[in-house]
């Protein structure tokens, strides 16, 4: 976010301590902490469009738009209105209802892979789930994922999925494996094959040792996690054609990507 008219953040800064108290590091996510914000998280209020305003009443440009998501901006008219009359009618239901077919039927129709639709509420749960799709419908149990790729906070993919030195990695042909995070028993990736990204002859190498072994390769189209880097001409391609030769299944991860990149994704 940027401002050219930052004065006073003593309310943000109270409201900071106060957090601090009851939420782990005074936030919900370490994105929003200490990592980025070295005095300390900017408190919003409200946005509009592009703007947001912080409790002390400073104004943003907001280059965010909660990674992404907000592709209409903050507050649009038309999103404001459909969300209370929806809301009006019943905030949510333990049921099925009519909305969530009909959000499924064009779900189908703008993206050309998906023959029927379920729905979750975090990208952790669909990478999860698309893991384990692919784990009974193959009877294997390796997977393979890509080094500084993010696709959530299950515990086999929290590996190598942050930045490190150069000097930590190790070979192009076998990573260092490094884990996320404290807290992971090193057997949950006995399961896991690791390979660098955007290389062809890397990955050549590893399905060739691997391939048979594999339930599926889960990969970010471009990857957003490290940067927004494209795939080099051919790369997505060439992977599909390897997948397929090895009868593992190519998991897109499309969390960020998605409905942002394009109407159907980037696949």
């Amino acid at each position: 976010m940027v401002t050219s008219r930052l004065q006073s953040r003593n309310q943000s800064k109270k409201w900071f301590e106060r957090a601090q108290k009851s939420l782990v590091e005074g936030v919900n996510s370490p994105s929003r902490g200490a990592a980025v914000y070295a005095d300390g998280p900017i408190m919003l209020e409200r946005g509009k469009g592009s703007r947001v305003w912080d409790i002390d009443g400073n104004e943003y440009t907001d280059f965010m738009m909660s990674f992404g998501a907000l592709i209409q901006g903050h507050a649009h008219p038309t999103l404001v209105k459909t969300v209370s009359e929806a809301m009006a009618e019943g905030s949510h239901f333990a049921a099925a209802t009519s909305a969530e077919v009909e959000a499924a039927e064009r779900f189908c129709r703008m993206v050309p892979s998906a023959e029927v639709v379920r729905f979750t509420n975090t990208g952790s749960e669909a990478t999860m789930l698309a893991l384990r799709l692919a784990r009974a419908h193959t009877g294997r149990s390796k997977f393979l994922k890509f080094e500084g790729h993010y696709h959530g906070w299950y515990d086999a993919f929290l590996l190598n999925a942050h930045g490190h030195p150069p000097e930590q990695l190790g070979p192009v042909e076998n990573p260092t494996r490094i884990p996320d995070s404290e807290g992971i028993p090193l057997s949950i990736f006995d399961d896991v094959v690791l390979a660098p990204w955007n290389d062809v002859a890397a990955l050549e190498a590893v399905l060739s040792r691997h391939g048979h072994e594999l339930a599926a390769v889960i990969t970010e189209p471009i990857m957003a996690n490290m940067g927004c880097i494209l795939p080099r001409d051919g790369y997505l391609e060439r992977l599909r054609e390897l997948t397929r030769d090895c009868g593992a299944l190519l998991i897109l991860d499309e969390v960020v990507t998605g409905f942002r990149y394009a109407p159907g994704g980037c696949q």
